[in-house]
């Protein structure tokens, strides 16, 4: 392939290509063999492989990926491709970064990535079953925050977190509960979110900050101002801030530019985690199809990304403290420039989505409604 080529080619699927050439080899006992390690690590079986609730038991094959193999694990990672390669924002970063040498990162990927990305990979193929079980069926999020509870005291997960995790673990424990007795009750408040989202969004940027990554932080802001329902009653629409989908199984937040919203979000956060040493976990609770294939229901982002947040938070956890039995170090993928570039781009694409909210409201007279996909082309 010339060089010429080579560019006409979206760096996201390039990207893809080359993370499937690193499993092209992953034959279906081993996925399911690390499946089930990732299972056991998520306190959801125990070594012998027993569902810790019984409402697990009816999709076990399922969740299990039993019936996955190599093409699966393929479609998975150019799915995750086309997803990100949709997200202006994202694209933008991935466009820039890609003349970034980013040695550290590169090193790490060369000396290990036969090993963490089949991991990673087959992580998200578990996720993504797990978070559309959990989309699907509110009853599955009781039963594994039955199990969470009781696995975090038992073996003191928060002795693993850090002060932020520990306060990310306690207010994602909110939503979740109102979340519950949202499906319990069958009705929405209209009004949540508009106080726990730009409080959750203000913890990261605290933190961001605490890590010198404040471009990062600042990206943060607009989706802080456009919390759920601002644009609404601004406008006068009449519209609440949350409400049930047409199924009823999700809930969905209103904002000014949704999709926009939605894009924005999920480049910031992805450099918030980039942070981490084994950030290629933590980023795939925001690329998973389920969570980042927004597109065409983006106001039922959030929903999505909240519940693949609840599994990670505590896959992340109890990792930890399986690693410290083991006496094992976790991955340690972090590159600094990587997430010193990430931001500052964030941090332009961030005015970008300001302007555009500016503009909306320049051209909505009050009363009209101002969100969808054809709005936000701006």
């Amino acid at each position: 392939m010339s060089d010429a080529q080579r560019n006409d080619i979206p760096v996201a699927k390039r990207i893809a290509e080359r993370i499937k050439e690193v499993i092209a080899g992953l034959r279906r006992d081993r996925i399911a063999e690390l499946i089930r390690q990732h299972l056991v690590q998520l306190r959801l079986i125990d070594g012998t492989g027993r569902w810790q609730a019984e409402q697990l038991a009816p999709i076990g094959n399922w969740l299990l990926g039993e019936d996955l193999d190599t093409g699966d694990a393929l479609e998975l990672v150019d799915e995750v491709a086309r997803c990100a390669g949709a997200n202006p924002y994202l694209s933008e970063f991935l466009s820039r970064a890609e003349g970034e040498t980013f040695d550290r990162l590169y090193h790490k990927v060369y000396m290990e990535g036969a090993t963490v990305l089949p991991s990673v990979v087959t992580y998200a193929l578990l996720l993504e079953r797990l978070t559309q079980a959990m989309r699907n069926d509110w009853r599955l999020i009781q039963a594994c925050r039955e199990i969470w509870l009781r696995a975090r005291d038992a073996e003191d997960m928060k002795s693993q977190l850090i002060v932020f995790e520990r306060a990310k673990v306690l207010s994602i424990d909110v939503p979740i509960k109102r979340a519950l007795e949202f499906h319990e009750s069958g009705s929405v408040a209209p009004q949540f979110g508009r106080v726990l989202l730009p409080m959750n969004i203000i913890e990261a940027m605290v933190e961001d900050i605490r890590l010198g990554n404040r471009d990062n932080a600042a990206s943060a802001w607009p989706l802080v101002k456009d919390r759920p329902g601002s644009w609404a009653s601004e406008a006068n629409t009449g519209e609440v801030a949350a409400r049930w989908s047409e199924d009823r199984k999700a809930i969905l937040l209103s904002f000014a530019l949704p999709c926009r919203w939605a894009d924005l979000y999920a480049t910031w956060n992805l450099a918030f985690v980039s942070h981490y040493g084994d950030f290629p976990y933590w980023m795939t609770k925001l690329l998973i199809p389920q969570v980042n294939g927004y597109q065409d229901s983006p106001e039922e982002y959030l929903h999505n990304r909240v519940l693949a947040l609840y599994c990670h938070l505590h896959y992340m956890g109890f990792g930890r403290i399986d690693l410290a039995k083991q006496g094992r170090d976790a991955i340690d993928w972090h590159d600094e420039a990587l997430t010193k570039l990430w931001s500052s781009i964030n941090r332009e694409s961030a005015d970008k989505y300001s302007e555009a909210v500016k503009q909306l409201k320049r051209s909505k007279p009050s009363g009209e409604a101002g969100g969808g996909s054809d709005a936000e082309s701006a």
